[in-house]
Order: structure tokens, then C-alpha cells, then sequence
């Protein structure tokens, strides 16, 4: 299974009501993602049972006319905004920020935010780091030391960053003072005034937050 396909799938179980579904989390091929979304698992189910609760408007709805889609997207919608934040639009395309993928690994925050239509953000002129910075600054405390992983990395050759999507080189790279280190990986590290530094595109333990530019 790809890794849309399988983060898609696990949204998909647990909006249709499997969160106690626990030998899927433990086939899933993104373990982190699935541990992070069944830590919401019963908080979500508590809520979404009481729809008076969490969706005023279904006061006026009979749930018969509610069809399995509507019921689905109205969840999904639910998922997404527990686990993700967003910003207002910065020419035509939106960001969404996870704040945290426990024991982190690139490609888990690829396929998340493909899974809503985009893909890791591709911060690339100062126009757009400016929106990204001053969206990140009301999403983060300005106190913790925060890891963003935005699109980027200098794999296969040292010191030559690509965006992954295109292969494009990337010029704009505003870096910490001490500069890159070896990992391939990028960054913004909010706790260094949001300037960018490299990090491992795969670490255990590690807390690391994510965000994804998506396009209309």
C-alpha cells in the first residue's frame, strides 16, 4: 500500500468508527502517524456521538437524511482540524501545520500532507517566509525550541539543496548562524528566530512538527 493510500485509509478506519481497530495500527505502515491520531482517538469518539456537541447545525437534521458521504466528510473535517492548523491564504494556497510527529521520519509528514491535497511546504523567496513566519509564530510558544520540517533536502550531494518535488536547486536558504550541519533534511527552527538549519529526515524519539503548503 503507498503511503497516501495508507494514511488515507487510516483516517478512512477511524472516521467510520475503528479506533479500537488495534491490529490495524499495528500493520499500518506508518506507525507515527497512527499513534499520534489514536491519542485523539477517544477524545474525537466522545465528541462525535454527541453531534449537538461538536456540529450545532445537525440540531435541525434528521439523521436518516444524512448519507454515509456526508457522514464521512463531516468527520473527516473533524480529524483534520484536531490534528492540523491552518493559515489564511497567501497567494491562492493555504499551509497546515502539525505540530508534532512522534519519532519522525520524512516521509510520515509526506504522505500527511498529501493525505489533505498538498505536499511539504516549499518556502522559497521572502515574501512566502514571511507568511510562514508570522503563521508559525501564533501557532508555536515562542519559550519551546520547535522543529518545523519544511520541503527540502541536499541527499546524494552535500550542500546542494533540491526541492524534492521538481529537483529544483534551491537558492533562497535563510540559515542559523552556525549554518547547515550534515543532515538532509531542512527545517525552521522557531526557537532561532524561524531561520532554517538541516536535521535528520528520520530520527526515533524525536518530536518534530511539520507544515504543508496546499494549493487550490
Amino acid at each position: 500500500m503507498t503511503g497516501i493510500s495508507t494514511v488515507f485509509a487510516l483516517v478512512m478506519l477511524f472516521s467510520l468508527g475503528a479506533c479500537d481497530d488495534w491490529e490495524y495500527q499495528k500493520a499500518a505502515s506508518f506507525p507515527k502517524l497512527v499513534s499520534i491520531v489514536m491519542d485523539k482517538c477517544d477524545q474525537m469518539e466522545r465528541m462525535l456521538k454527541d453531534a449537538t456537541l461538536v456540529y450545532p447545525m445537525l440540531i435541525k437534521t434528521d439523521d436518516a437524511l444524512l448519507t454515509g458521504l456526508d457522514k464521512f466528510s463531516i468527520k473527516m473535517d473533524y480529524v483534520r482540524s484536531n490534528l492540523f492548523r491552518d493559515s489564511g491564504e497567501y497567494k491562492g494556497r493555504k499551509y497546515s501545520y502539525f505540530s508534532e510527529l512522534y519519532d519522525f521520519d520524512v516521509s510520515s509528514a509526506e504522505a500527511a500532507c498529501n493525505m489533505l491535497g498538498g505536499y511539504l511546504a516549499e518556502v522559497t523567496d521572502d515574501g512566502e517566509y514571511d507568511f510562514v513566519k508570522r503563521f508559525l509564530k501564533n501557532e508555536t510558544n515562542s519559550e519551546d525550541e520547535v522543529f518545523v520540517v519544511i520541503a527540502g533536502t541536499d541527499e546524494g550531494v552535500e550542500q546542494l539543496w533540491k526541492l524534492p518535488r521538481s529537483g529544483e536547486r534551491m537558492t533562497f536558504l535563510p540559515w542559523v548562524v552556525n549554518g547547515p550541519g550534515p543532515a538532509d533534511c531542512l527545517a525552521i527552527m522557531t526557537h532561532e528566530e524561524f531561520k532554517f538549519m538541516s536535521v535528520e529526515c528520520a530520527q526515533a524519539e524525536v518530536r518534530y512538527g511539520f507544515l504543508c503548503e496546499i494549493e487550490p
